[in-house]
């Protein structure tokens, strides 16, 4: 007999509602595309606990009739598709009809609806799939799906669950992405009774500033493009508001939010040239393109999309975004009327050309010894050809070649990387410091402007940070820091702060003392850059400094500061 069995039906339904939903942010996403498409003009969305404990969405669309209440439940039940064919043709934000059957067969849903027309509407209740209670139900025109203790039947899934702060974070997210696009309808959001969001009717400029509680407008610059191919239009975010950190970068096509390395790409290399290489910049795009051109059933999430000439696209993208760059001046340019300085040069009266004074030192003999042709000069003379800069003032024997220091020692050459010398320097003293030792005064408070989710992230980890001297306020969006450590550039703050979010953003471990990960941040921007020339007291105070450490061998990101030439090994690269 076999070992090869078919599934029973209940299984094989929580197997696919896993793959649909993998958290409570997942099914809301699900529910606000339904409110979207019933052609709804309000809809609200309310959770609580992160949506571990409840979440509703309720809109004022046109609602379902007791037909079509009973049927919505089933699998691949659906009045968006009907045929093979309208998969080439998708215009709605659903087709597949699993949404509320996977939801369903994890949670106890209710659905409460009324379609246009009908006097009195139904409510219906669901748990683990199954129909508990149907009722006629005296509902307001449209549907309000309510959804309780999700995964409650999936002990496995629910442990996976993070906090009830990432999960709200997660449903704010996904509700941002719907809101920002869909400007023509009214939204509101309350998080655990209280409301956080409210978002009328307006222009896509002026709901990206409302979403992200913003009131200057002058910092987004439109992008516009219109070919046979696809038609672009949304905004982008000035060279200097650009992050190190992701989560302000949306691309829509038929006001589907979804995600494209390939075409973000696209939009930063536009970009090249005018912010640094490791920020990214902001955007809210959309991509109008016939619905037979592109392939959104992908991936269950459907935030992967198939472009039929993808290419192209990329191309008519970066010309659009470099356009709107060049015609709001964003691109810098040399304007000759105003650079005076050029003509004054030309104006000059040049100066009488002169036979320069040649002196020849007629007694020098190279092959004469010199008392003062010693084996430090030698050393200096040969590191100066190969680096054009050296220093060998210090009274321990270091020299600097470029980015390294060379110590002479009794039978071998020591080099150091000096960067990763005074990275392992400062990560230990960073970690031993205390915040009353620490921390100095701003004599004008410093604010910094950040988006809702970053200020959540530093929040997070505010009392790590504090634990460095840092100190600040906040004011609704703005971070208005008061004080730094000692040892830190006031010109890095935004910088510093940055770094934090990208790291707490980026982090996976369990760990809740974010301590060690903000010494390495701070000593990765505070360590001499490369090719910096060090004097000779500041050769000899690192060098004493580094001797000082418990650990020598490795900087803080674990790679090896130095290397050791011996005699033996020096031999044996070149013999004598």
């Amino acid at each position: 007999m076999g070992v090869i069995k078919i599934l029973e039906s209940q299984v094989a339904n929580k197997i696919a509602a896993g793959e649909v939903v993998q958290r409570p942010a997942s099914a809301v996403k699900e529910l606000l595309e339904n409110s979207i498409d019933s052609q709804a003009d309000e809809i609200i969305l309310s959770f609580y606990s992160g949506g571990n404990k409840m979440f509703q969405v309720s809109d004022n669309g046109c609602g379902m009739d007791i037909d079509d209440l009973n049927l919505c439940v089933m699998r691949h039940a659906t009045s968006k598709i009907k045929t093979s064919q309208d998969l080439n043709n998708i215009k709605t934000m659903g087709f597949r009809g699993e949404a509320l059957a996977s939801i369903s067969e994890i949670s106890v849903m209710e659905i409460r609806t009324k379609s246009k027309g009908h006097d009195i509407g139904n409510r219906v209740l669901f748990s683990s799939g199954k129909k508990q209670k149907s009722e006629p139900f005296n509902a307001q025109q449209g549907t309000a799906i309510r959804v309780e203790n999700i995964f409650f039947n999936l002990p496995a899934r629910k442990k996976f669950l993070k906090s009830e702060k990432i999960e709200s974070k997660h449903i704010i997210e996904e509700f941002k992405r719907v809101a920002i696009i869909n400007n023509e309808i009214n939204f509101v959001c309350y998080e655990n009774g209280k409301e956080i969001f409210k978002l009328q009717k307006a222009k896509l400029l002026n709901r990206i500033l409302e979403i992200n509680k913003l009131k200057i407008n002058n910092n987004f610059v439109p992008v516009n493009e219109e070919t046979t191919i696809v038609k672009i239009f949304g905004y982008i975010a000035k060279p200097e508001l650009a992050k190190k950190t992701r989560g302000e970068q949306y691309l829509f096509v038929n006001k589907r939010f979804f995600k494209s390395n390939y075409l973000s790409h696209a939009i930063k290399s536009a970009f090249k040239g005018l912010i640094d290489e490791k920020k990214i910049p902001t955007f809210y795009i959309n991509f109008e393109i016939n619905p037979s051109q592109i392939d959104v059933n992908i991936h269950p999430n459907k935030t992967e999309i198939k472009f039929s000439d993808e290419k192209s696209i990329y191309s008519i993208l970066r010309s659009a975004v470099k356009k709107s760059l060049a015609q709001y001046n964003l691109i810098p340019s040399i304007d000759f009327n105003l650079d005076q300085a050029f003509f004054n040069e030309l104006d000059r009266k040049p100066n009488k050309i002169s036979v320069p004074n040649i002196k020849i030192d007629k007694n020098y003999n190279p092959f004469k010894k010199d008392s003062q042709n010693t084996s430090s000069n030698l050393l200096n003379n040969l590191l100066l050809d190969s680096s054009g800069y050296v220093n060998s003032d210090s009274k321990n024997d270091l020299f600097q070649i470029e980015n390294f220091m060379i110590s002479i020692e009794f039978d071998s050459l020591k080099i150091f990387s000096i960067r990763k010398m005074h990275k392992r320097v400062l990560y230990e003293n960073y970690l031993n410091l205390t915040t009353e030792n620490n921390s100095i005064n701003l004599l004008f408070p410093v604010d910094l402007f950040f988006s809702e989710s970053e200020i959540s992230t530093i929040e997070e980890i505010k009392s790590s940070i504090n634990k460095f001297g840092f100190k600040y306020v906040l004011k609704e969006k703005m971070l208005s820091v008061l004080a730094i450590p000692s040892n830190c550039d006031e010109s890095k703050i935004r910088d510093y702060f940055e770094d934090f979010i990208q790291s707490k953003t980026n982090n996976t471990s369990l760990e809740t003392d974010f301590k060690i990960e903000i010494a390495k941040k701070l000593c990765n921007r505070n360590a001499y850059r490369p090719k910096t020339k060090l004097s000779s007291i500041e050769m000899e105070a690192l060098y004493a400094s580094f001797h000082k450490c418990k650990n020598q061998k490795f900087c803080p990101s674990g790679k090896k500061i130095w290397e050791s030439l011996t005699t033996k090994l020096i031999t044996k690269l070149i013999k004598p």
